[in-house]
């Protein structure tokens, strides 16, 4: 756009997060350093169209030709190369049902982005995708849930997670600033700011605050007289929490910002009728998962879920039936999570993990792709 005052019709197609995060960025450095926003971006694409033919390769042996929106709007700057600090990336909806591809594709992209612009330090920060009603009711009228469309959303949110495996990559969410009928929540603000937060500590040296979002770090269980119980420690940047159940206004704000039907982020979407069909399968409620040791049938519990005596763990309780031998857990797997729990006024992080994991990306199993 021309230069002038941010706003009018040259602006409509600017990333909204794009800007707000420079904006953040700029103004917490005092604006002691330029900077500069390339916006390109386009809505609806899988992240096949963004990646290199090499990171095609890499997850699609033999594949012949890279994404095109790759070739035409991220290529050109690597002549040279550019000069590029990070690139931030907010994207995964068309990509909901794919997500094993998904734990692959995206943290090659980032490797050969990275490779393409000759800078191995290239920062890179995400948003994982926010709370939308991706599952289908089916039955008479709409009246019975469907549930793998919303499990396929939970693991495309953990599936983005695999990019920390990476160095110098930052995590933001919306899983808490979502809404459930509009794919393109109105709130770009919090996920910016958290986007903001994580590029000032980690390309800028900054101590910044509330930065590290708390997130699934190892569990174990305890199955006793028909009861079970799964005690799972959170982590921020590695270090143990302090854990609330006192929800910050982020969390409590309208979800269509005051424009047409809502509920508080914090809410399950079944407390307002007016946003239509939704059932408690959406909001990912604790579960605690596991087997008949006599059939092999898959089980999966409700469970009460609790902050730890060490207030840095979440402990899921539930009554078993005969032969079950519980083998993993999950919160929030599903199209809108309900957030509970939070550390610095970030939520915890879905997860959705067996006993053995202590990384918060490796699920138990992908639903089939």
């Amino acid at each position: 756009p021309p230069i002038g005052p941010a706003g009018g019709s040259a602006w409509d197609t600017f990333s909204a997060v794009c800007w707000l995060h420079g904006r953040e960025v700029h103004d917490a450095l005092g604006g002691s350093v330029p900077i500069g926003l390339i916006s390109s971006n386009w809505g609806g694409t899988s992240v096949q169209h963004w990646q290199p033919l090499a990171s095609m390769r890499d997850c699609t042996p033999g594949a012949t030709a890279g994404g095109d929106l790759y070739n035409s709007m991220i290529a050109p700057f690597t002549v040279g190369p550019m000069a590029m600090t990070g690139a931030i990336w907010y994207q995964g909806e068309a990509n909901v049902g794919g997500a094993a591809y998904y734990s692959c594709g995206f943290p090659s992209m980032i490797s050969r982005w990275r490779e393409a612009f000759k800078n191995s330090a290239l920062w890179f920060g995400f948003v994982q995708i926010a709370g939308y009603r991706y599952s289908t009711p089916y039955g008479p009228n709409g009246t019975l849930p469907e549930v793998d469309h919303s499990h396929h959303a939970g693991d495309l949110r953990q599936s983005q997670l695999a990019a920390l495996a990476l160095p110098l990559v930052g995590l933001s969410t919306a899983v808490d600033t979502g809404d459930w009928v509009n794919i393109h929540p109105p709130d770009k603000q919090n996920p910016a700011r958290r986007l903001a937060k994580q590029a000032l500590r980690q390309v800028y040296g900054l101590p910044v605050t509330g930065a590290e979002f708390p997130m699934y770090a190892g569990s174990s269980a305890v199955h006793r007289n028909g009861d079970v119980t799964v005690t799972v420690a959170i982590r921020a940047g590695g270090k143990p929490v302090k854990l609330t159940t006192d929800a910050p206004a982020s969390a409590t704000q309208s979800t269509t910002l005051g424009k047409g039907p809502e509920v508080k982020r914090n809410e399950c979407v079944t407390a307002q009728p007016a946003l239509g069909r939704a059932f408690a399968e959406d909001c990912g409620y604790p579960a605690i998962l596991g087997v008949n040791a006599t059939t092999g049938a898959a089980l999966s519990l409700n469970a009460t879920a609790t902050i730890g005596a060490d207030g840095s763990s979440i402990v899921l309780s539930a009554t078993a039936p005969p032969d079950f031998t519980p083998t993993s857990s999950s919160y929030g797997r599903a199209s809108w999570p309900r957030v509970v729990f939070f550390a610095d006024e970030l939520p915890v992080i879905p997860w959705y993990a067996n006993f053995s994991t202590t990384n918060p990306w490796t699920p138990p199993t992908w639903l089939a792709d």
